[in-house]
């Protein structure tokens, strides 16, 4: 952050609302809240980065980003699959249901390279619903 600082420049940090107990758990988000106000307050972004099984499953990424929501006391619009799990289209779909406005798991789990074939904003078309 002090880096960026020095450039102008602002990051978003995505944050695991895991449950003790579960793969990658290392802390509880609602312990963070100091530390995510901070962020907030001083203009970087915070958005949800999604459990292991998130990137398919509507009721697990609603009920993660209401927690961390909770924590932050405002919505949250960013988001970046764990692991680069994606399943096309049903992940957009779940994010889109879920509210989010944009993804950032630019990459692939299994293979090099960016969706679409480039790294930059990428808005996808559902066959379902022609938009």
């Amino acid at each position: 952050m002090k880096l960026e600082e020095k450039y102008g420049a602002k990051s978003s940090f995505y944050f695991l609302t895991v449950e003790e107990g579960d793969l990658d758990f290392n802390f509880n988000v609602e312990d963070l809240d100091n530390e995510l106000g901070y962020i907030i307050d001083n203009g970087w972004e915070v958005g949800l980065h999604g459990g292991h099984n998130s990137y398919n499953n509507l009721d697990d990424v609603r009920e993660k980003k209401k927690r961390l929501e909770k924590v932050l006391g405002k919505k949250l619009i960013g988001y970046r699959n764990h692991y680069l799990k994606f399943k096309v289209p049903d992940t957009w779909i779940v994010l889109e249901k879920a509210g989010f406005k944009y993804d950032t798991t630019f990459g692939y789990a299994d293979a090099v390279g960016f969706r679409n074939g480039m790294c930059h904003p990428f808005k996808p078309f559902n066959l379902h619903t022609n938009k």
